[in-house]
């Protein structure tokens, strides 16, 4: 517990000294606690219940501002081979037979590292260390995957002249086969600039790419969601520009998420939650004190990034207001029609919901809401076994194939709807499945959900009959044959729920069954890494991975990075398949 009560200070000095220095390093690293200093107010100001809802990049933010890592709980609620003629170096998992009982159904493949581990110790054996938290966009021959990376923050520490960032970057030429990582993000000139994490990763060609951050500028003293842009393939992204602003003495902007627009490349949409004490939206409560609001809202920019509107209100403020809602983890896609849907988590005053918005007007404004479906908290007090936090986010996906299914919405998430009870504690443990559903008219209507893992559960042994195993943090894509992908951590082979792999489904029916790949990505099965990193949340192990399909269309199948912690320490991988 000693190295816990390390000061910011200490840690940050001792930081920039032990990397190869250069002038003003130091310097820097006081002025980063200084300006943690100020974001420690700010977030202290959102009410503790809230602030357990933060992303995981802010409750990291929030461990380092308060010089800790040790953070409460959340609590609960108020038919084609996808792998492509020529793909060389794609090798079938070895002793696992790599075969489906689907039709005209290729092996998938397996890959390898996106992030380079040979540096993750150069600058501490306490910090510094820990990539996960995965975004994946792919275009012709190049992806490009995001991540959260704590030795970004360290490396931009030891560089004046620049910003501070936490994410980093890595970069394929041959359609996901490889990665090369690149490093930190560029944080801009602006000394001011902290770009910190949740990382999205968007393109419109082979040539353009978009990454967008949670972000503070501590000129103005102001929050923000950065969009970063590449005109080089992902090779370099200039300056980040900001997409959203708003002063910290009523705001603080978290959890964005950002897509293109396939029918006009220069359009490009992203979602935030706004925890919003101004009193503007939700009024003031007797005390003449502002009721805190937690409200998703959406920007939108019309000439590829350059500038932005304002914001626009997704979430009604009933469904926003802390009197009767809350709202978070918004994912936004675009139809080829133009359409634009958001979709979130949303705390009602009795239970959890998915609810989905849908706007014909490019974002300019958005219709009534329509519940998806209600939602089963997963896991025990907002954490899973292992200590790993967990939501319930969304993750949407639409159509753009111009086959029969064409402009069908898809959505899945971790449900815990198989509960097991802890006799300790005396409470209920959601183990978790990964549940989808689709609409085929605009997002009015959704099918029952379907249960995507095929693990047969409740488990029948005598030693954990009735309960399950963990199945989370789902992402999906749609590619340009209509074929649906999901990617999920999966605990199946382990019946005391601790082990986790990687694994995928895929659906040719619009959703309504799923084949399971018969094997797993990962090598060997991991434990969770958390609380291992000072700079972290004690229970952080990322909010989510994406999945991602070629957005031009031109070849099939999918590629998404994923958090693996087979080397003892978290890492990024690939799967493509």
């Amino acid at each position: 517990m000693s190295n816990r009560r390390l000061t910011l200070t200490m840690v940050l000095i001792l930081a920039a000294a032990g990397a190869p220095r250069q002038v003003g390093a130091a310097d820097k690293a006081i002025t980063y606690k200084t300006q943690n200093d100020r974001l420690k107010a700010v977030l202290n100001r959102i009410p503790e219940k809230y602030r357990e809802r933060l992303s995981g990049a802010s409750r990291n933010l929030l461990a380092r501002v308060n010089g800790t890592s040790e953070l409460p709980s959340r609590p609960g609620a108020i038919a084609h081979d996808s792998a492509e003629e020529g793909d060389a170096g794609a090798v079938p998992r070895p002793s696992v037979p790599a075969t489906t009982t689907a039709p005209a159904l290729g092996a998938g493949r397996v890959f390898g590292a996106i992030s380079d581990s040979s540096t993750d110790l150069a600058f501490s054996r306490l910090a510094g260390f820990t990539q996960n938290e995965t975004s994946t966009a792919w275009c012709g021959n190049v992806a490009l995957v995001g991540y959260n990376d704590s030795g970004s923050l360290f490396e931009t520490l030891n560089i004046p002249g620049i910003g501070i960032s936490f994410s980093g970057v890595a970069r394929s030429t041959d359609r996901g086969r490889t990665f090369a990582d690149l490093g930190f993000l560029n944080p801009g000139s602006n000394v001011d600039v902290q770009l910190n994490g949740d990382p999205v990763v968007a393109c419109t060609d082979p040539g353009t790419f978009y990454y967008s951050n949670i972000a503070a500028d501590f000129g103005p003293f102001t929050g923000a969601v950065s969009v970063s842009k590449s005109t080089d393939g992902g090779l370099s992204f200039g300056d980040p520009v900001k997409a959203v602003e708003k002063s910290f003495d009523t705001h603080f902007i978290d959890k964005d998420w950002m897509t293109a627009d396939p029918t006009n490349s220069n359009n490009l949409y992203v979602t935030y939650t706004d925890f919003d004490f101004s009193g503007d939206v939700c009024g003031f409560d007797g005390s003449a004190f502002p009721i805190f609001r937690e409200g998703i809202e959406l920007v939108r920019s019309t000439d590829g990034g350059t500038t932005w509107s304002a914001p626009v209100q997704v979430s009604s403020a009933a469904e926003s207001c802390t009197t009767t809602g809350a709202t978070q983890g918004s994912q936004v896609v675009v139809g080829g029609n133009g359409s634009v849907y958001v979709a979130w988590e949303q705390f009602t005053l009795t239970g959890i919901e998915i609810r989905i918005a849908t706007s014909t007007s490019g974002g300019v404004s958005f219709g009534a809401s329509v519940k998806v479906n209600d939602v089963n908290e997963a896991g025990e007090l907002g954490d899973l076994q292992g200590s790993i936090r967990i939501n319930e986010f969304p993750t949407l996906a639409v159509d753009r194939s111009g086959g029969s299914r064409d402009g069908t919405l898809y959505l899945a998430w971790n449900d815990g709807n198989i509960v097991g009870f802890d006799g300790v504690f005396g409470l209920d443990y959601g183990f978790t499945d990964i549940l989808a559903t689709h609409s085929s008219d605009a997002g009015g209507t959704w099918s029952s959900p379907v249960r995507v893992n095929g693990n047969v559960e409740p488990l029948t042994s005598p030693s954990v009959a009735g309960r399950g195993t963990d199945q989370f943090m789902p992402g999906i894509a749609v590619d340009s044959y209509g074929a649906v992908g999901i990617c999920y951590y999966d605990r199946r082979s382990d019946p005391t729920n601790f082990l986790i792999d990687r694994r995928c489904a895929r659906s040719f029916n619009g959703g309504t069954s799923w084949q399971s790949l018969n094997f797993r990505f990962n090598a060997q099965s991991f434990m969770s890494v958390t609380n291992q990193d000072l700079f972290l949340a004690t229970d952080y192990m990322g909010d989510y991975d994406s999945l991602a399909s070629d957005f031009t269309r031109a070849h099939r199948g999918f590629v998404g990075g994923y958090g693996d912690n087979e080397s003892g320490q978290p890492d990024v991988k690939s799967n493509k398949f």
